[in-house]
C-alpha cells in the first residue's frame, strides 16, 4: 500500500479529537488572558487608633485595624479595608493564611501586584 494514501484518510474520530484538542487551546488561551489571582503578604496589628495601611516591609503590608483579633471581626475588617482602599468588591478579597495570627496572607483577583502596589502606596 502507498503511505500516502493511508495519511491522507481522516477517520470521523480523529477530526472529531481535532476539533476536541482545538477547543481546549481556545478556552487555555481564554483563561491565560485573566491574570491568576494576586496572594498578598499582611501584617495586620490589630486595635489600633485607625483603620489604614501603616506601611511597607519588604512585600509585606502593614495594616491597623480598630478591630479586635476576636470572633474573626480582625479578619473581617481586613478584607473589607482592603476591598474599600483597591476599590474592588469585597468578594474578590478572600484569607488564605493566618486566620488566628496577626502574619496574614490574603488572595486578591482582578490586581496585579504593581496595581495593588500603587493603590496601597498612595494610601500611606
Amino acid at each position: 500500500m502507498n503511505q500516502s494514501r493511508i495519511s491522507s484518510k481522516r477517520s470521523p474520530k480523529r477530526s472529531a479529537e481535532r476539533r476536541a484538542a482545538e477547543g481546549a487551546i481556545a478556552i487555555a488561551s481564554a483563561i491565560s488572558k485573566n491574570p491568576m489571582p494576586l496572594r498578598l503578604s499582611i501584617k495586620v496589628i490589630p486595635r489600633a487608633s485607625r483603620n489604614g495601611v501603616a506601611g511597607w516591609v519588604g512585600d509585606c503590608v502593614k495594616i491597623k485595624l480598630l478591630a479586635p483579633p476576636s470572633d474573626g471581626r480582625a479578619n473581617e475588617a481586613l478584607c473589607e479595608l482592603l476591598a474599600d482602599l483597591l476599590h474592588l468588591p469585597k468578594r474578590s478579597i478572600s484569607l488564605v493564611v493566618g486566620e488566628k495570627s496577626r502574619q496574614k496572607i490574603v488572595q486578591i483577583e482582578g490586581l496585579t501586584l504593581d496595581e495593588a502596589k500603587l493603590r496601597l502606596r498612595a494610601k500611606v
